[in-house]
């Protein structure tokens, strides 16, 4: 592939460390692979947040000062909403003192691109849906006179991108006015994965899930419902619900797990769910977002009905019975490292920005 050297992009989220999720990881690995294979200079803009209670630098350098990750404004913690709005006008007059090729939103800094357009008529504008849903600000009271709904129709699908990128093929269910449409899914590094033996205790059945707990849209309800009826003749099974775990640590979790479980209401193409498979863990999903293509494709798992927790446990049940489930989390590991590995992640959005 023909490398553009000294491609200048600046990606802009609202999260950073210590708030870490599918986004943030998205965004870290593909951009450390931007610099280092196709030698572009990459800007990360997000908030100072400190909900650790932290202090964390104004800049980290990495990739010989290739990736710089810029925290801007003053300190808050997340999702303070005055905070996310001062954070919104760094947003918006950093790229107008700094010259860019590229500027990149993954979250709500999309309001931005209008007056972007008007003043910086040269760059290029890239937008990137993570998730399939319309509640984008959040709020009871927003959501009542359809403020989010109203946002997301307009810069989702009317607004002139110069490209617009989903990690999931469902989330685009309408035309839009992107000059460029492109998918580029999350990924994973399975060697990451293969480092780490399996360690399972054989007198227990270990259901795993993994992120936000707080948040209703995970569904975490119904997945707790289903494990309590489970567990009224199968003591052995035992729920794991692992929020805050990166890394190694994160790993470990997975490769001592029996299953694992994702009973999300709406998601795009969740980063766990292709953890899970590189882990060599059999599936349960519910059919949302890109879920059920994937574990139809890979033979690795079941599918059943968002917002049912009488369906996730027959599901579950039907798993603990099997014998096939080896060989369904091997076809999940196979089918990740053949399609969803990081490498060829950053490779689709670098051929995407050379196309714009």
């Amino acid at each position: 592939m023909k490398v553009d050297t000294d491609m200048k992009i600046v990606i802009l989220t609202d999260a950073w460390t210590p708030i870490w999720g599918g986004g943030q990881k998205h965004i870290w690995e593909v951009s450390k692979r931007l610099t280092t294979n196709y030698d572009c200079q990459i800007d990360i803009l997000v908030p100072n947040l400190v909900n650790d209670g932290k202090t964390h630098p104004d800049e980290e350098k990495y990739f010989s000062d290739k990736l710089v990750i810029r925290r801007l404004g003053k300190p808050f913690v997340f999702p303070d909403i005055f905070g996310r709005s001062l954070f919104l006008l760094f947003c918006l007059s950093w790229p107008l003192t700094h010259d860019y090729d590229i500027i990149h939103a993954h979250a709500y800094q999309f309001v931005l691109f209008p007056l972007l357009r008007l003043l910086r008529p040269r760059t290029k504008l890239v937008y990137t849906l993570h998730g399939a849903g319309v509640n984008l600000l959040g709020g009871a009271v927003l959501n009542t006179f359809k403020i989010p709904k109203l946002i997301w129709e307009f810069f989702v699908h009317h607004f002139p991108y110069d490209l617009l990128t989903t990690v999931a093929k469902s989330t685009i269910i309408a035309p839009v006015a992107a000059k460029k449409l492109a998918v580029v899914p999350n990924g994973v590094d399975t060697t990451l994965f293969d480092k780490f033996k399996e360690h399972k205790d054989p007198h227990k059945f270990k259901i795993l899930w993994v992120g936000r707990i707080a948040d209703p849209v995970k569904g975490v309800k119904y997945l707790e419902e289903a494990v309590e009826e489970i567990q009224r003749t199968d003591p052995r099974v035992k729920l794991s619900l692992v929020t805050n775990k990166f890394g190694d640590d994160l790993i470990k979790e997975y490769k001592s797990s029996d299953l694992f479980v994702l009973p999300s209401l709406s998601e795009g193409l969740p980063l766990t769910l292709l953890e899970a498979m590189a882990a060599k863990l059999p599936v349960v999903v519910t059919d949302v977002g890109d879920c059920k293509m994937i574990v139809n494709s890979a033979h690795c798992g079941e599918v059943v009905p968002p917002a049912s927790s009488s369906s996730l446990a027959a599901a579950i049940f039907r798993m603990i019975d099997s014998k096939d489930r080896q060989k369904l989390g091997l076809n999940g590991y196979n089918f990740v490292k053949g399609h969803y590995l990081w490498d060829e992640i950053a490779s689709k959005i670098y051929r995407a920005y050379q196309n714009v």
